[in-house]
């Protein structure tokens, strides 16, 4: 990969949901990329429920592959949590 030019850049990878209890959400990992290292370097979780995934397509959209200060990238994950983290309304 060329040189990037903000410090990272965000892979957006989903994840099968094999439960049926949890048919209703979508899951998966932000991960987080540099260019020193051949392997993502951090990864940001989500889990988000059929009602906030029109949000979450317009999200993950806006975002994919894009590059990120390390500034952006800790808005990204703050914003990430507070909205698209629907794992505490499951337990």
């Amino acid at each position: 990969m060329g040189a990037l030019k903000e410090k990272y850049w965000l892979n957006f990878v989903g994840e099968a949901v094999l439960n049926s209890k949890y048919f209703d959400y979508i899951a998966g990992r932000v991960e987080i990329q540099d260019d020193e290292s051949d392997y993502s370097i951090d990864e940001y979780r989500y889990f988000v429920h059929k009602d906030k995934w029109d949000k979450f397509y317009d999200f993950r959209e806006e975002w994919d592959w894009k590059d990120v200060s390390e500034e952006k990238l800790k808005w990204l994950k703050e914003y990430l949590e507070a909205n698209f983290n629907d794992f505490n309304s499951i337990v």
